[in-house]
């Protein structure tokens, strides 16, 4: 029985770390399109919310699947130094929200030339601060290609170079899929409201900051849809005590 059930958990990692490397193919991309929303009607969307929008960077270093993170401006007023996804506030000049996450990721990050946004689609359901629940964010998904973040460390000739644009962005930060992937670096964190406490999935992975809140949450669901891999904490209310 021991036998048997080392075989059944190592066939599904096996399988698992296979989702993981082939996340970015043809296939698996034009499955996960099939599963999102291609736009938003922004008439049905009440005039006492606002909306904004990010995106969810898929990328490879030498064919490797990670995700791109930025670390908020340490002198920005709202949330100074955390880790979160390109984005920011639908304007009323952009066509769609596809173009607002677009639009906020060239404001956030340069490139050396054009980058290739394959873009999947939108999250079906948008998140919800939980402090402001006016604000509605949209999550946009998306494959940028290949690309690097250090001038002296070109993985190959195919490679685009990206850089942080000061004051929005300190840092550029890529993390390894599978490193997401693996439970080992799923933790989580409670958040306090008056009236509750809610338990939401993190990410601890050594050397990278946290991630937690809002990009958490988008991040949790996304990696269930490019690879099937399921945090090992879900979102709960807690008891207070």
């Amino acid at each position: 029985l021991v036998a048997v059930r080392r075989r059944v958990i190592a066939t599904l990692t096996l399988m698992s770390y296979r989702n993981i490397a082939n996340a970015l193919s043809k296939s698996n991309k034009e499955r996960v399109a099939s599963l999102l929303a291609s736009s938003v009607p922004l008439d049905s969307i009440s005039n006492h919310e606002k909306l904004a929008a990010v995106l969810v960077p898929f990328c490879s270093i030498d064919g490797i699947p990670h995700l791109l993170f930025t670390r908020r401006s340490s002198g920005l007023s709202a949330h100074p130094g955390e880790i979160c996804f390109p984005g920011g506030r639908y304007d009323k000049s952009d066509c769609d929200l596809v173009q607002t996450a677009i639009r906020e990721f060239k404001e956030e990050i340069g490139s050396e030339k054009n980058l290739d946004f394959n873009v999947m689609g939108l999250l079906q359901q948008p998140m919800r601060q939980f402090i402001n629940r006016r604000n509605l964010i949209y999550a946009v998904i998306a494959d940028i290609g290949e690309v690097y973040c250090h001038p002296r460390s070109r993985p190959n000739t195919s490679s685009i170079l990206l850089q942080p644009t000061p004051p929005e962005v300190d840092e550029i930060l890529l993390l390894q899929l599978s490193e997401l992937c693996n439970p080992v670096n799923q933790t989580h964190t409670v958040f306090r409201m008056p009236e509750m406490l809610i338990q939401m999935p993190s990410y601890k992975v050594p050397n990278f900051p946290i991630i937690w809140g809002l990009t958490s949450r988008i991040l949790t669901i996304t990696i269930e849809l490019m690879t099937g891999a399921k945090h090992q904490y879900i979102m709960k209310q807690l008891t207070q005590t």
